[in-house]
């Protein structure tokens, strides 16, 4: 009876731990919060902002801020046409392309007007979330980057996004056809957000907890076989 007494606890304090590491939910990773200033990221210019999450972190959902070359804003006949992107890091720069979506698959970005902003033109907030999750390692450094080329009847209108401000303000620009060498604007942060699932750090009394069952189910085991 105490030996079946010892495995249930060694059971148990197993159980939960899985429960524990399992039952991870997507939280707020990043945020960067918009301001007034904008700069267009199109085909033409594209932007990118550098992040990192010192513990590293699974990316499943990301958001951003912008708004269009209409101040008065867009109907619903505006159609975006968003490219998103991560990139490595080289050298303090935008490296090798790691993730790229768009096409239908960016057809899935939502757009809301954010009310709370007083501006004279609307600001909208956009999210998306990946088809593939996206690992990055914990303290790398990589670059995110999102443009858009939206129709509206039929004409290619202008997409800007919104500047955030921080401790360390850059955001790195590229022009692809004319040159496509990427350079870093010293003074704003990019408006995004990212979410998803931070890579767990065990406390102590974990591994405390884990060491016990291990040792329990192992001593039932040895009693077992002398049985």
């Amino acid at each position: 009876m105490k030996t079946l007494r010892v495995e249930f606890i060694s059971f148990s304090v197993l159980f939960l731990l899985l429960i524990s590491v399992v039952n991870l939910q997507a939280e707020m990773l990043l945020e960067q919060d918009p301001d007034w200033g904008r700069t267009y990221s199109t085909a033409i210019m594209q932007l990118a902002d550098d992040f990192s999450i010192e513990l590293g972190a699974t990316i499943s959902g990301l958001g951003w801020s912008g708004g269009y070359s209409a101040y008065g804003g867009v109907t619903e006949a505006m159609v975006d046409n968003f490219t998103v992107r991560f990139y490595s890091d080289i050298n303090g720069l935008p490296g090798d392309i790691l993730v790229d979506y768009s096409g239908a698959i960016t057809g899935s970005v939502s757009r809301d007007i954010d009310e709370s902003f007083a501006l004279a033109y609307p600001l909208y907030n956009y999210e998306f979330f990946l088809p593939d999750p996206f690992v990055v390692e914990a303290g790398a450094t990589y670059w995110f980057s999102v443009y858009n080329d939206p129709i509206e009847n039929g004409e290619v209108d202008e997409w800007a996004w919104h500047k955030s401000s921080g401790e360390i303000n850059r955001h790195a620009y590229v022009f692809p056809e004319s040159n496509p060498v990427w350079g870093i604007q010293e003074e704003n942060n990019l408006a995004f957000t990212l979410t998803g699932t931070p890579n767990p750090v065990p406390e102590p009394s974990t591994f405390l907890l884990l060491g016990s069952g291990l040792v329990g189910l192992l001593w039932c085991g040895f009693k077992r076989k002398n049985a």
